[in-house]
């Protein structure tokens, strides 16, 4: 597992981009105040206790200021995502993550799933490219540590971005 992990890691070094490798003026954006933002964070809705490190809690918390969400429900929530409401999918089991995915019901368009430990063995690396590839997904956004799915309209295209 730790030689896996080890191998995804240079794969991702190899293929992420920087903000200069990018051509969309969202992913730009969010890699001047997400990725290189080192302010101090806005205060969001706590994150459960799920054995998230520190660099993932900030992560998420920086996430989801950039797309104004106002809270993060945890995988055990069902119903509905609000407006502009995050579900946050801890890394832990991946082999559930199609159905804590599934539990989150009807997915909005302002809506931003966060899966936690994207790469941390084989089968997360399939699950993640499983949630990334459905049709419904407009944007997602590989960070190694974390992966982002958005479905806002306002991307025609479908895309995936591989950031440092």
């Amino acid at each position: 597992m730790i030689f896996y992990s080890f191998s995804q890691y240079l794969k991702y070094r190899i293929k992420a981009k920087t903000r200069h490798g990018v051509h969309s003026p969202f992913v730009y954006a969010f890699i001047e105040q997400v990725i290189k933002n080192k302010g101090p964070l806005a205060s969001i809705a706590p994150i459960d206790d799920i054995g998230l490190t520190t660099r993932q809690q900030k992560m998420i918390a920086r996430i989801c200021e950039y797309v104004q969400c106002k809270e993060v429900l945890s995988v055990v929530d069902t119903g509905q995502l609000n407006t502009c409401s995050g579900l946050l999918i801890p890394g832990n089991k991946p082999d559930e993550w199609e159905e804590m995915y599934n539990s989150a019901g009807n997915i909005n368009e302002q809506a931003v799933i966060i899966v936690t430990d994207i790469h941390k063995s084989e089968q997360h690396s399939i699950a993640w490219r499983k949630l990334y590839s459905r049709t419904s997904v407009r944007l997602s956004i590989d960070l190694f540590d974390v992966g982002v799915l958005l479905y806002r309209k306002e991307f025609k295209e479908k895309q995936h971005f591989i950031l440092k």
